[in-house]
């Protein structure tokens, strides 16, 4: 009965282990390298102006202004949530003068951090929607 305890004692210590600690370069990175954030401009912009066409238009992260991490519950053992708050932009063509601001959601757990990428997709959208 001991061994069994012991085991599962192992086991809870290693599912509840907290992911490496998340900073602004970590996040920033992660973002950056998100399918949602490397993804192109939406199609209807491109067929209503073709100077939405431009293959080289992508996103630039301009900076990260901040990440706050929580415990999910209860008592974090299903890890960690973090949401980070950035400062992108288009890096030319007619929306590259514009600056927009958009929440992303990252979780953590023992095995490391991932981009919850339909969040930052449904994100990026609402905040060049604001701008317009």
């Amino acid at each position: 009965m001991s061994r069994f305890l012991l085991a599962l004692a192992v086991i809870g210590t290693v599912a509840c282990s907290d992911p490496a600690p998340l900073d602004h370069t970590k996040a920033r990175g992660m973002i950056e390298a998100s399918l949602a954030f490397q993804a192109p401009l939406d199609d209807d912009l491109r067929r209503l102006d073709p100077g939405f066409g431009d293959p080289y238009l992508k996103r630039e992260l301009l900076r990260v202004e901040g990440v706050t991490v929580k415990p999910d519950y209860p008592f974090g053992w299903s890890g960690q949530t973090a949401t980070v708050l950035f400062l992108w932009r288009w890096n030319r063509g007619p929306l590259a003068g514009t600056q927009h601001r958009t929440l992303a959601k990252l979780h953590g757990n023992s095995r490391g951090w991932t981009v919850y990428e339909d969040v930052l997709a449904k994100n990026l959208r609402a905040s060049i929607a604001r701008e317009e």
